[in-house]
């Protein structure tokens, strides 16, 4: 497989999760699904996800908030199982999952809107689409902390430690959902977790209610 076609292909990727009708060009479409069955590739997605996640910005280039919402949703629940592929290279999947950082830094930090999400019945209007995702990245992510797997030694500390470094900026949205997978993340690593919401206690003296509520929910592994 050339590394022209696999560029050439990583725009379409983004098209074929990104556009939505009636923008959408079934042509290209059509290209992209004769030209790759994507299971029989997890290494080209493993690239790809970490092209996309490391360039955010330039990824999606063009395309609205919401429609990269929608994208977003189906790129992080459904085209991340490669993460978990024991024949990709281990140095791969973490590099990728540490790019994951970026995207909150770039794309989350900048645009979504200083609300939280997690006491919500519905999403105000005038809260970013992007929010959206923002909030449930980890939860929608097929990855959860497991202690005393030994497969998960290396992704499971990686994943705090972009949790750690997102609850850093300075962004409501990004803080909230750093938290919310902490929370997941509590009840295996409590020893991890529970000391890094401790310093963002401490850290943070102006938080808003709802927020201060969910830190403490989280560090006890109490969010859903």
């Amino acid at each position: 497989m050339s590394d022209a076609i696999i560029s050439t292909t990583f725009e379409l990727w983004i098209k074929y999760l990104i556009v939505i009708e009636p923008q959408l060009d079934y042509t290209d479409i059509e290209v992209l699904s004769r030209r790759y069955d994507w299971d029989a590739y997890p290494e080209v997605e493993l690239d790809y996800l970490s092209r996309l996640f490391a360039k955010p910005i330039e990824s999606i280039e063009g395309y609205s908030d919401a429609q990269i919402n929608k994208g977003l949703w189906t790129i992080v629940s459904d085209w991340t199982h490669c993460l978990f592929d024991k024949n990709l290279p281990l140095e791969s999947r973490v590099k990728t999952l540490k790019h994951t950082y970026t995207v909150f830094e770039q794309l989350f930090a900048p645009r979504c809107t200083p609300d939280t999400s997690a006491y919500r019945m519905e999403v105000d209007e005038h809260m970013n689409p992007l929010n959206s995702i923002c909030y449930m990245w980890w939860d929608v992510i097929p990855l959860y902390g497991k202690s005393g797997d030994p497969n998960r030694e290396v992704l499971d500390p990686c994943c705090i430690e972009v949790m750690e470094r997102t609850l850093q900026l300075n962004s409501i949205a990004c803080q909230e959902s750093a938290l919310h997978g902490l929370g997941h993340w509590a009840r295996a690593y409590p020893e991890k977790v529970q000391p890094i919401i401790d310093a963002y206690l401490t850290r943070e003296k102006n938080l808003l209610p709802d927020l201060r509520d969910y830190a403490l929910a989280a560090r006890r592994g109490a969010v859903l």
